[in-house]
């Protein structure tokens, strides 16, 4: 496992469910899945990213990473954490979302 687990000290051992509640990223309002390449986004409050999960889409959903603006090269791709809601809200609300996930 090289992804990071946020729910465990630096000397206690990771978990499969630490990893996911640290990495996942919404499938709907009661759900998250794990993916990889996903999982490497940064936050950003001005993401050039969207991340969106499209449930019409493939078997059983599809996770969609668009872009939102003009990326430039070697730029680094970001998304927003908090999701539509978030991007909405001030500078010190968003800083408290984050901080109570």
């Amino acid at each position: 496992w090289t992804l990071g687990d946020v729910t465990t000290c630096s000397d206690q051992a990771t978990s499969a469910k630490g990893r996911v509640n640290s990495n996942g990223i919404p499938t709907g309002p009661d759900d998250a899945a794990l993916f990889l390449t996903g999982a490497r986004f940064n936050h950003s409050c001005r993401p050039c990213v969207h991340a969106s999960w499209q449930a019409a889409l493939g078997c059983s959903g599809l996770q969609v990473f668009q872009a939102v603006r003009d990326i430039e090269a070697g730029e680094e791709l970001t998304i927003s954490y908090l999701g539509a809601e978030g991007t909405l809200k001030s500078k010190i609300e968003r800083q408290k979302m984050i901080k109570e996930d």
